[in-house]
């Protein structure tokens, strides 16, 4: 069985203690979290602008 990572993990605005983020506080979209979509670009009814930004690379990059 293959695990992939979540697109999430990379992101600067993902909490890995809740399992949420800054754009999506109660729960992230399955088409964000499984790889459906990049987050480039905010989701419709998505009541912010917030979308994925990468996290720091070397020692920022470990959560």
């Amino acid at each position: 069985m293959i695990y992939l990572e979540p697109i999430c993990i990379g992101c600067k605005h993902y909490d890995i203690d809740k399992g949420t983020c800054s754009a999506f506080p109660v729960e992230i979209p399955d088409e964000i979290y499984l790889g459906d979509s990049d987050h480039s670009k905010p989701l419709p009814k998505q009541g912010n602008k917030i979308v994925f930004e990468e996290r720091g690379k070397g020692l920022n990059r470990i959560l």
